[in-house]
């Protein structure tokens, strides 16, 4: 059940993700709208229209954060694990958390946070079990 409610959460927040994203793209557009266009919007339009998606993307932002508190909240809850602030490149690798374990490991409480993986890095960060690394570090 919490796995269920953590997913949902999670899929919220990356809704929420493509939503600011949205918000981005129409402030972009909006930003390079030359006075002199025959756009329909006067510069007063355009500064209300750009503050507005200011507060809204702001409202969005607050919202993704309560969703990933709450997803952080919930899998603790079910795993004993914090994980946050993960953050790598497209050219790396990494394995977190608790890792093919069996269930005796659950009686370990995990706090990871602030771990970075750039320029081809590999790392695994927790409690891993019979892991074949064989092309992990190719």
């Amino acid at each position: 059940m919490l796995l269920a409610k953590e997913n949902e959460i999670k899929s919220e927040g990356s809704a929420v993700g493509k939503q600011i994203a949205d918000v981005d793209t129409q402030m972009q557009q909006l930003s390079i709208i030359d006075d002199n266009e025959q756009s329909g919007y006067s510069h007063e339009n355009r500064s209300e229209l750009l503050a507005d998606l200011r507060r809204e993307r702001t409202l969005l932002e607050s919202y993704r954060n309560v969703c990933e508190e709450a997803v952080s909240k919930i899998h603790y809850n079910r795993t004993g694990q914090v994980i946050s602030d993960i953050k790598m490149d497209e050219s790396s690798k990494l394995m977190v958390g608790f890792i093919n374990t069996d269930g005796e490991e659950l009686q370990v409480n995990q706090n990871i946070t602030g771990v970075t993986a750039t320029h081809g890095s590999r790392g695994i960060v927790g409690v891993a079990k019979n892991v074949n690394l064989d092309h992990f570090f190719d």
